[in-house]
């Protein structure tokens, strides 16, 4: 009896222990979970951070790639500027290396001659002029931008010197063209534009425009060729804008050829200090005139004439 009592005494004690030891094993398992599961809340809040923190830096990198666009922008700008510099500085190297003169101040630069004579003292020149005259503010300041080179040729004598000027014009008048183009006697005459036209570079329907033309405005006839008027336009208004040019014959006419009068050039006849005006209205007797500086007057039309009328 004694060897079971203690059987089930030993049976007991081991239950009990494997009791205890469940227990204990199960709470640390939940201390474990617990843990894990802190550390996995723990991670997700890391997880929400470095994606934050990820977020913020994309922000901070576009802002980067933003600067270093504005940056490499400014450095070409300045790159830009600088390349200006060295051309402009080139451009005067290349003045002083060709030996061109920069004109002096308030120093008047005379005609060009094709010949030029000296003898006894007395400088002889053709009879028919020089072959050209200067545009000494034109040619002072296209030597300060170097658009136009003058090239010391050699001298002539101790007294002249055989100078070379660059220009530009346009092809057309290099070309042949017979015996077609008619240069006018009388330089006075005058059209009106009675089409919205351009104002062409050269007599080709193609070709590059000088300035537009609009009805009323007066043009002087100054040769033709073909269907086509060499004209200048009288009242300028841009110098920056090419003031002769063509325009085809057809386009041009008198004042009788104006149906509406406004905005057509008209001069007085008894002319005082503003001569050139445009009609901005009209009643039966009377044209309203605008000119230059935003001056109007009512005047009666009978002191109004035109620049042509048919002949």
């Amino acid at each position: 009896m004694k060897l079971k009592r203690l059987i089930v005494i030993a049976c007991l004690i081991v239950l009990t222990m494997a009791f205890v030891f469940s227990f204990i094993k199960n709470n640390e398992i939940s201390e474990m979970n617990n843990e894990l599961k802190n550390k996995i809340t723990s991670l997700e809040h890391y997880k929400s951070e470095v994606e934050l923190i990820n977020s913020e830096l994309r922000e901070k990198e576009t802002i980067i790639t933003d600067l270093e666009q504005a940056i490499s922008e400014k450095e070409k700008i300045i790159e830009n500027i600088e390349q200006e510099i060295i051309e402009k500085d080139q451009v005067l190297m290349n003045l002083e290396a060709k030996n061109i003169p920069i004109l002096p101040e308030n120093k008047p630069v005379p005609p060009i001659y094709s010949s030029y004579s000296i003898l006894n003292d007395y400088a002889e020149v053709p009879a028919w002029g020089p072959t050209f005259v200067i545009n000494e503010y034109a040619l002072e300041h296209s030597l300060e931008s170097g658009l136009t080179t003058i090239k010391v040729m050699d001298s002539v004598g101790e007294d002249l010197t055989r100078i070379s000027i660059d220009g530009l014009i346009p092809t057309w008048y290099l070309q042949e063209h017979g015996n077609t183009y008619r240069e006018f006697a009388n330089p006075i005459q005058h059209r009106y534009v009675i089409n919205e036209k351009d104002l062409l570079l050269t007599p080709k329907v193609d070709s590059k425009i000088n300035q537009s033309l609009h009805k009323g405005n007066v043009v002087r006839l100054i040769g033709e060729y073909g269907e086509w008027y060499h004209v200048e336009k009288v009242l300028l208004v841009d110098a920056n804008l090419l003031h002769t040019g063509w325009i085809k014959k057809e386009d041009v006419g008198y004042f009788e050829d104006l149906e509406s009068k406004k905005y057509v050039e008209v001069r007085l006849k008894n002319a005082g200090e503003f001569r050139w005006w445009w009609i901005d209205s009209e009643t039966e007797d009377t044209y309203t005139l605008v000119t230059t500086g935003i001056k109007v007057i009512e005047i009666n039309k009978d002191e109004v004439e035109p620049f042509f009328y048919r002949e």
